[in-house]
C-alpha cells in the first residue's frame, strides 16, 4: 500500500475532475470536458441566465482542476505550487474567450484514506476544494517548467451553491447564443 506520497498523481487527477463533474451536476450546471486538453482548461460549466431584455443567455466559466495533498498548516491561505509557468500563462490574463476562469484546487487524501463515506442519507464526498480566479492574473515570468506559487484563500471554498456564482461572475461580451424567454 502506498503512503500517498505526492508522486502518485493518476488517481488524484481523475478524482478531481470527477469531483467537479458531480458538483456541477448537483448545482444544475452543464459540465463540458475539454478533451483533448489543448487549451489549458479541463472543463467549462454553463447555465442559462435570463436577461432584462427578455432573453436567455448561456453564461459559462472555465476551470483548470488541480489536486493537492498539501493544504496543511494554519492561516487564512495556503500556498499551491503545483502549476508550471507554462500552464499558468496558458490560462492567465484572459486565456479563454470572454469567460471567467478559475483554478480549482481539490484537497485530496493519501491513498489509504477513503474519498467517500456511506452515511444514513447517502454517499458523502469528504474532501473540499478551493477556487482561485486566474483569468485576471498577470502572466508569470520564468522558465516554462518552473513552479508558480498561488496563495489560495481558505475561505474560497467551492460548494454546489457558490459554483453557480462563479459561473455567473460576468455575462460574456456579445453573447454567443440568445434564446427568447417564453411569455415575454
Amino acid at each position: 500500500m502506498s503512503d500517498g506520497a505526492d508522486h502518485d498523481y493518476g488517481y488524484r487527477g481523475e478524482f478531481g475532475e470527477s469531483w467537479m463533474h458531480v458538483l456541477a451536476s448537483a448545482a444544475g450546471l452543464t459540465y463540458k470536458p475539454h478533451q483533448p486538453d489543448r487549451d489549458g482548461w479541463d472543463c467549462t460549466l454553463t447555465m442559462k441566465k435570463a436577461t432584462k431584455a427578455g432573453y436567455k443567455v448561456d453564461v459559462s466559466a472555465s476551470f483548470q482542476v488541480k489536486t493537492f495533498q498539501g493544504d496543511k498548516g494554519k492561516g487564512d491561505s495556503f500556498t499551491f505550487n503545483r502549476m508550471t509557468v507554462a500552464q499558468h500563462n496558458m490560462i492567465a490574463s484572459g486565456g479563454h474567450a470572454h469567460d471567467p476562469g478559475y483554478v480549482i484546487v481539490v484537497c485530496v487524501p493519501p491513498l489509504n484514506v477513503p474519498f467517500t463515506e456511506q452515511t444514513g442519507e447517502g454517499l458523502l464526498l469528504k474532501y473540499r476544494a478551493h477556487y482561485y480566479r486566474i483569468d485576471t492574473c498577470e502572466r508569470a515570468d520564468g522558465h516554462p517548467q518552473s513552479a508558480v506559487s498561488l496563495e489560495i484563500p481558505r475561505r474560497q471554498l467551492v460548494t454546489q451553491h457558490n459554483i453557480r456564482d462563479l459561473v455567473e461572475a460576468e455575462v460574456p461580451i456579445g453573447p454567443r447564443y440568445l434564446e427568447e424567454v417564453p411569455g415575454r
